[in-house]
């Protein structure tokens, strides 16, 4: 993805990074039951994006053992839960939930329309992002598009 950020991994310093300007701008409608996830920047530790939840969609329960996660909803309404389908809220505009690693959970978009979800997420240095599922994902690999900065770049249509 960006080549400094790569190289600063897989040091066992962290060098000093450029700062990173960003905007966030909703992509497209593709169609209803999907999610987009626009990474707007990223260091070694950290990375903000914003997830588009098109109406019906939303996430499958999971986990991360190396990553700290927080969600803030921008619009729509989403509701988390826990293992076990534990209910955590439902969260409006400038409402939210931390995460802590190794936490199970999922999360669904409710009501009319999309829903936009800040996410940032702090990684263990050296770590990366690991995800572990503990259900049937909720939608397919091909129903996720993903964006850097507004500019598409999986190698889905």
């Amino acid at each position: 993805m960006n080549k400094e950020i790569d190289e600063a991994r897989t040091d066992i310093t962290v060098k000093a990074l450029r700062p990173q300007t960003f905007r966030y701008e909703k992509p497209p409608t593709h169609r209803q039951g999907v999610k987009e996830v626009v990474i707007m920047c990223q260091t070694p530790t950290m990375r903000g994006s914003v997830h588009v939840l098109r109406q019906g969609s939303g996430e499958s329960l999971h986990s991360h053992s190396t990553v700290d996660g927080f969600w803030m909803v921008l619009t729509g309404r989403v509701r988390f839960y826990g293992d076990g389908d534990v209910y955590y809220g439902e969260f409006g505009p400038m409402e939210g939930i931390m995460m802590p690693r190794h936490n199970r959970y999922w999360f669904e978009s409710v009501g009319e329309g999309d829903s936009e979800i800040l996410q940032v997420l702090h990684f263990e240095l050296h770590k990366g992002f690991e995800r572990e599922e503990h259900d049937e994902p909720k939608f397919k690999k091909e129903d996720v598009r993903l964006f850097y900065g507004g500019t598409r770049f999986d190698k889905q249509n």
